[in-house]
Formats: structure tokens, C-alpha cells, sequence
């Protein structure tokens, strides 16, 4: 018999791809779903007792807000709830919902809609399933404004192949032993990505942590991509992979920019604290690989790093000055409970909240034990970082600003200062070559 299913998830402008696949995967099995964000429930005025299961996919940072959600509507339907919170929040996801579902959803999802699971409570799925193939996004696109958003996002292979310490991917791949990195087809990813050809398109956007991690799948995928699909795609890398080999198959794939993570500018740091083994050098060399193809990049990096000093948060900038990436994306650190780096983080007094205090967003303030002024340095810091990377003097900019009172004025007016400086300095290069 046919259900009818909600999927409630939070909204980013990165297409929920997760719930796509677990709506394709049902409506394959003859239910009827509906995706819709939690931002936009209110504005619907849904009768959730027309449905006969609302289910949630929670990050840390927003539980809070659908947690409250799933209690409100839990006399008119049954809740499942599913996501990376689950991860380390189990317990606490089942007593806002009837169903708690962790690790791969599709399989289990289907049994308790289908009524073969019917005794509430946790349930687990460590095995992938065969593809994530979505087939169609008709439904989803009857949103004008996701429709007609040129950039289009798609993933090429669960999981992710690295441990970094703060990241949801540690805890489930000591859990799940064969929770591992799995490339999807690529014929399965070539025959996804003409089904948005039709739509307003002009870049993919691959969502993996680590697109193109297996060098024998590029090499398939390559000429494949170039040949079928012909348009330009971004994607996530580590820099470190960012061989001559690999990024020529990138390039001639139609690879625009990339992303990679350097989070830390100190080896010491990324290495013992992070699990990230890549040298400076190598970060180095990738870049001059990737300009050599002429792929623009993205970095990302953490502000307010435990162990850290604004000391640390400056080389940062430093470092980021000096590569000049297209942006330099930042973050302020959050310890996720359960992730091997916030339990350092509760050892050493760094922190001792149960995430309760973790902002829906990862750039308003910091939940680690800093005292006040290494608080606002952080917060400001990040607000102005991708700037400062693209202004003459940034890193000294950056440093007088944490020097002061390290507000928002203090910035405008050590802007106004150094730029009118540099012009000077310009002015003076150039009247020099000119005699």
C-alpha cells in the first residue's frame, strides 16, 4: 500500500542530495514524497496529519530547532528522524521521534514505511546501497528558485576516504567497519548528470569530501564527462592528491576551480591534532599544479583551533596572503560531541557543553573555553579573513586588527590607513620606472 512521506531537511544553497536520493528511492518503491527545508514549513501551513511519516535530516548546530519541530507534530503522525546528529545523538534524536535511523537510510526507511519494521527504536545501516542514483528531481525543481540556479550539485561515491578528527566520517568508520569510500559508476554519475541538462544549467557542482579520490575511476570518467555532458564542474580535493597526472585528467574532464581544506597553518597542528598529514609542501606543490592547468581554487580553514593562540589564526592568514586563492573560506571551529577531536576538547577544559550551545551557522561565535578577547578576535577575524586576503598588506592589516580593540570600526579605519599607504606605495613604483 502507498504511503505518503515528508522529508524535512536544513537549507543550504547546496541541494540536499541526501533526501533526493532517499525520495527517489521511495517514490522507485511506489510511495509519494515530499521534500520541503524547515525554514519553510511555517509558510506552508501543512496539515502533517495528511502524512503518514514526517521524516528529519539533522545536522548538529540546527537540532535544536528541528528537534522542537519534530516534538510539535508527533500527535499527528509518526516522526523518523535520520542525519549526521544521529551519528552521536541517538538516544537524545528518540525521544523526539518514533523512529531513529543511522548510518545509510534508504534500506531501512523503506521497511518502516512498508510497516516490515514496526517496533520503534534505533536502527543501523552500515552497507551502502547499491547506487545513489537519482533519476529525477522533477518535484523538487517546482521550486523556481532551485530550478533556475545555474549550478547543479551531484556525488560520485559515498563516504570519504580520510579520518580527519572533527569530522562525523571518524566516529562512523570505527563504528561501521565497512563504512569505507566507494566510488558510484561512472556511467550511473554521467547518466545522473544528463538528467539536469534539461534544466538551467551552466556548472555542476561534484559534493564529495574527495572528488576524484581513485585515479582509475578519472581515468573513465574523463573522457566520459568531456565527451557526454561538455560542461565546466567544481568540485572538493585534497591538495595533497593534486598530482600533475590527476589534475590533467581534471582539466580535460572541464574542471573550473576546486576546494581544499588546509585548516591549519601549522603541520604540528593539522598532523597531531586534525589527522591531516599533509606538509606545506605538498600544499604548495598542489597549488602550483593546479595553476599550471589553470583550475581556480577555494580554501577552507578553522579559526579558534583548541591549543591554538590568534598567533596561530594569523599565520593562517599569512599563508592564505600568500597563495591568494579565489576565496579564502573560514570557519569557527565547533567540537561535534562524540568526534575524537571535542573529546580532546572535554579533557583538556576546552569544553564541556553537550553541543546544545553550537550555532546553526559555523562563523558566529566559539563554544570553546577561550577567555573573552581570544572570543571576539576569532569572531571578527573570520568575518574579515577573505578580505584581508585579497587587500595589499593584508596580513599586517590583519595583525593590527587583533591588536586593537578588534571591532568592526577598528577594521574600517585600518583599511582605510593601509590601502591609502599601498596607493602611495604604488604611486611612487610607478613614478620611479617612469623616470
Amino acid at each position: 500500500m502507498s504511503k505518503k512521506i515528508l522529508l524535512v531537511y536544513n537549507y543550504t544553497v547546496v541541494e540536499p542530495l541526501g533526501m533526493l536520493s532517499l525520495a527517489d528511492y521511495l517514490e522507485r518503491n511506489n510511495h509519494e514524497v515530499e521534500i520541503i527545508d524547515w525554514q519553510s514549513l511555517e509558510k506552508k501551513n501543512l496539515d502533517f496529519a495528511d502524512y503518514d511519516f514526517v521524516g528529519f535530516s539533522i545536522l548538529t548546530g540546527s537540532h535544536n530547532q528541528m528537534l522542537k519541530i519534530a516534538d510539535k507534530i508527533r500527535d499527528k503522525t509518526k516522526v523518523i528522524i535520520g542525519g549526521p546528529h544521529t551519528v552521536s545523538f541517538s538516544k537524545d534524536c528518540k525521544e523526539h521521534a518514533d523512529f531513529v535511523v543511522r548510518g545509510f537510510g534508504e534500506r531501512i526507511l523503506l521497511k518502516i514505511v512498508n510497516g516490515e519494521i514496526k517496533e520503534e527504536g534505533i536502527y543501523s545501516e552500515s552497507t551502502p546501497p547499491v547506487d545513489l542514483f537519482i533519476s529525477s528531481r522533477e518535484k523538487f525543481y517546482q521550486d523556481e528558485k532551485r530550478r533556475n540556479n545555474p549550478i547543479k550539485n551531484v556525488i560520485t561515491g559515498f563516504c570519504c576516504p580520510f579520518k580527519c578528527t572533527y569530522c562525523y566520517n571518524s566516529i562512523v568508520q570505527e563504528e561501521f567497519p565497512s563504512y569505507r569510500y566507494t566510488a558510484r559508476p561512472v556511467d550511473s554519475v554521467i547518466n545522473e548528470c544528463k538528467t539536469l541538462l534539461k534544466y538551467p544549467l551552466k556548472i555542476i557542482a561534484f559534493e564529495d569530501d574527495t572528488f576524484g579520490a581513485s585515479l582509475e575511476w578519472m581515468k573513465e570518467f574523463a573522457p566520459k564527462y568531456k565527451k557526454e555532458i561538455g560542461l565546466p564542474f567544481h568540485c572538493n580535493i585534497r591538495i595533497e592528491l593534486a598530482t600533475d597526472e590527476r589534475m590533467k585528467l581534471f582539466k580535460e574532464a572541464g574542471c573550473l576551480s576546486v576546494t581544499f581544506s588546509i585548516e591549519s597553518a601549522s603541520e604540528k597542528i593539522r598532523k597531531e591534532l586534525l589527522n591531516r598529514y599533509m606538509t606545506n609542501e605538498q600544499i604548495l606543490s598542489g597549488i602550483e599544479v593546479l595553476r599550471k592547468y589553470n583550475i581556480m581554487f577555494r580554501t577552507q580553514q578553522m579559526l579558534g583551533l583548541p591549543t591554538t593562540t590568534i598567533e596561530d589564526d594569523l599565520e593562517l592568514l599569512k599563508l592564505n596572503c600568500k597563495i591568494k586563492p579565489l576565496v579564502a573560506w573560514t570557519s569557527i571551529f565547533s567540537p561535534i560531541r562524540g568526534t575524537p577531536i571535542a573529546e580532546f576538547c572535554v579533557k583538556e577544559g576546552y569544553y564541556d557543553g553537550k553541543n546544545d550551545d553550537i550555532a546553526d551557522t559555523l562563523f558566529s561565535h566559539s563554544v570553546l573555553n577561550f577567555p573573552e578577547k581570544r572570543k571576539k578576535q576569532i569572531a571578527v577575524l573570520n568575518k574579515v579573513f577573505t578580505v584581508l586576503c585579497h587587500l595589499p598588506r593584508g596580513y599586517e592589516m590583519g595583525k593590527e586588527l587583533m591588536e586593537s580593540d578588534c571591532t568592526m570600526d577598528d577594521f574600517y579605519k585600518i583599511t582605510k590607513n593601509n590601502l591609502y599607504d599601498a596607493m602611495y606605495d604604488l604611486d611612487q613604483a610607478s613614478a620611479k620606472n617612469t623616470r
